[in-house]
């Protein structure tokens, strides 16, 4: 216990620690080898003497501009969330090269979940003018994606959305099938529709407001629909929750 006033002669430096506080007197300094480590897991470091062991040498910080712009993007029927799973690889500098837009395993399809599990119902809206953007995923960086005929002229003429093609995050802009637009329809509530074919964004599946998170992604695919049948094609863009950021910290 005490201040810590003394340290060997530093050649090289090989360990990080989280700095937490400090007085006129001293560093509190919280180590990573547990609470029976020091006093409590933490170290009193001295202020007296110039970058005692070279902890004022190497400060860094996080830089909390990422969370910029972070969205989720929630069915308003059933509360669940627009998700995609990663692939643990960031496509942002490699578009167009990292796998097309073939439907193979590399191609991931979109999923209304109950939960934002790992992180993966996080987006962000690339704006490319005019009520135009990308849907860009928080992890890979891929844009969702809407194949599909053109239906902007002749909504609900499909029936139904059982044949309706499924929404997939690829690794580019493909034939300007990833370009969106939000259609405002009062109360914070959008369609959010395929600026080339005019397909909504819908997902059916239970409702999840209310009820615990399953701890599983489920299989309710989201679709690119030619109407918003049972109000499935409606949603709610949202900041980030508390929750969501402290998650990410």
């Amino acid at each position: 216990s005490g201040i810590y006033n003394a340290c060997p002669s530093v050649k090289s430096i090989h360990h990080a620690v989280t700095a937490v506080g400090y007085d006129a007197h001293s560093w509190k300094i919280k180590n990573s080898w547990g609470s029976g480590w020091g006093e409590g897991g933490y170290i009193r470091m001295s202020r007296g003497k110039p970058s005692i062991c070279r902890v004022a040498e190497f400060a860094m910080y996080p830089n909390m501009d990422f969370m910029d712009g972070l969205i989720t993007i929630k069915n308003a029927v059933t509360g669940r969330l627009l998700s995609s799973q990663w692939d643990a690889k960031d496509i942002r500098d490699i578009r167009g090269t990292a796998d097309s837009w073939s439907y193979g395993n590399n191609n991931k399809l979109a999923y209304a979940t109950d939960a934002n599990y790992y992180n993966d119902a996080l987006w962000k809206l690339i704006d490319v003018g005019n009520n135009k953007f990308y849907i860009e995923h928080f992890h890979s960086g891929r844009w969702l994606h809407s194949d599909g005929s053109v239906i902007r002229d002749k909504r609900a003429s499909e029936g139904g959305w059982l044949k309706s093609p499924p929404i997939r995050a690829t690794d580019h802009n493909y034939y300007n099938m990833a370009i969106w637009r939000k259609v405002n329809l009062g109360g914070g509530k959008y369609h959010i529709e395929n600026d080339r074919t005019g397909r909504y964004l819908f997902a059916a599946g239970s409702k999840v407001q209310g009820k615990a998170a399953s701890g599983a992604y489920g299989d309710v695919k989201v679709l690119g629909v030619d109407a918003n049948y049972y109000g499935y094609a409606v949603w709610r863009i949202e900041p980030l929750t508390d929750a969501d950021r402290n998650r990410l910290i």
